[in-house]
Parts: C-alpha cells; structure tokens; sequence
C-alpha cells in the first residue's frame, strides 16, 4: 500500500536527451499534424452534404479555430499550419538554447 502513494521518480537527465532529439522535427512536424486534423475535419464536414445543418457548419469552424477568426476556411488551414509552424521552430530553438 505505501508503493502506491509514493511520487513517481524525477526525469533523469537520459530521459530529457531522448525528447531532445525529437525536438528538431518540430518545424514540419505539428504543421504536419496540424494539416491533417484539418483535413480530417474538412472530409467530416464533406461527409454530411447535401444536408448541411448548421451544427455541422458551426462544429466545422470550432475546430479549426485559430485560422477560421480571421479567414474562410480554406486559407484558416493555412494560417493554423503557419501557426504550428512558428510554434514549433519556437520549441526548437528553445530546446537548442537549453541543451
């Protein structure tokens, strides 16, 4: 019983070397991803057509938010896979000055 309520152990040093050298996929990685969950949302909403109802149209728009603030949304897919792009140059540089 006490095994069970004990912290888990600290992240060793090993372990941040292993998620560093994943860190230098990120620039193309989460534009990657992001594109994709986009895609797969645009198909989604594609699927229910003719019939569109306004709360395929309304879920469709939430879930490419950042982009769907400011554009349509075909150009919304582009800015949020701009966005994860700058993100993950950001978190790429960030683990470079740290390591």
């Amino acid at each position: 019983m006490d095994y069970a309520c004990q912290r888990p152990a600290a992240a060793t040093e090993g372990q941040f070397v292993a998620l560093r050298k994943y860190f230098k996929h990120l620039p193309w990685a989460l534009p990657a991803i992001v594109f994709l969950f986009d895609f797969v949302d645009m198909q989604w909403m594609f699927s229910h057509e003719p019939g569109l109802s306004y709360e395929v149209v309304r879920r469709f728009q939430l879930l490419l938010l950042p982009g769907t603030l400011f554009f349509s949304p075909l150009p919304a897919i582009l800015l949020n896979c701009g966005l994860a792009a700058l993100v993950g140059i950001f978190l790429s540089l960030l683990a470079k000055l740290r390591s």
